[in-house]
């Protein structure tokens, strides 16, 4: 038997009767004019700063709180995030992000924060109707420890056009797009449930509390004697 032949790709769109339907990720002058309120409520970033603002992308910075192990931690000016070698942190951005039907984000940490060592253990992509900061764990890979500031520039996200939102089917094209929906965040802590905590930091712990026993038993025996 031989193998049937593969017909050739197409050379045109057989969707491009339908506007828009290429999609493209916005440059600054885009994401900040959806950041002004007068031309989007909500704005694309509450608590937008031109200063973050790069040519394609946003520089989202650290907020007020964070959960290690399942407990609460707050950071502000004079309390940075402390991340001992190999510990997890669910964290959440300073930046309330809200995500229109037609655009997705795509986030993740900068590249300095990568080559401090941090390691990006969230989901990539924020589906349209997203509204709030955006949680995600991260983890220091590193075998120092790693301080984060309040509001330090820590994460990364760009913006893209979907396709255009179908409610209704049309002769051409019999299909419609998943219902939307606005999704408010309901803090870390939800996120947290689970109490993540990395086993690499757990045999840690536990190596140098043993540790402090034998030392506390050593001391103890010797004082006997």
């Amino acid at each position: 038997m031989t193998a049937s032949k593969k017909k050739n790709p197409p050379e045109s769109d057989p969707l491009g009767s339908l506007p828009g339907v290429a999609g493209s990720v916005l440059l600054s002058d885009q994401i900040e004019y959806y950041c002004d309120r007068n031309n989007l409520d909500p704005p694309l970033i509450e608590h937008f700063g031109k200063e973050n603002l790069k040519p394609a992308r946003y520089n989202l910075r650290l907020g007020h709180e964070a959960h290690i192990e399942g407990k609460w931690v707050k950071i502000d000016q004079d309390h940075p995030l402390i991340l001992q070698p190999h510990q997890v942190a669910v964290v959440r951005t300073f930046e309330e992000v809200n995500l229109p039907k037609f655009l997705i984000g795509r986030w993740n940490l900068t590249v300095d924060m990568v080559y401090e060592g941090l390691l990006w253990v969230g989901a990539l992509q924020v589906d349209p109707g997203w509204q709030g900061p955006l949680p995600c764990p991260i983890y220091n890979l590193a075998n120092r420890v790693i301080e984060l500031r309040y509001q330090q520039k820590v994460f990364s996200i760009d913006f893209v056009r979907t396709t255009p939102f179908q409610s209704e089917p049309r002769n051409d094209y019999p299909y419609i797009s998943q219902a939307y929906s606005p999704k408010v965040n309901a803090g870390i802590s939800v996120h947290d449930n689970n109490r993540l905590q990395s086993a690499v930091s757990a045999t840690v712990e536990k190596v140098e509390s043993t540790k402090r026993s034998l030392d506390v038993f050593m001391t103890s025996g010797l004082a006997i004697v």
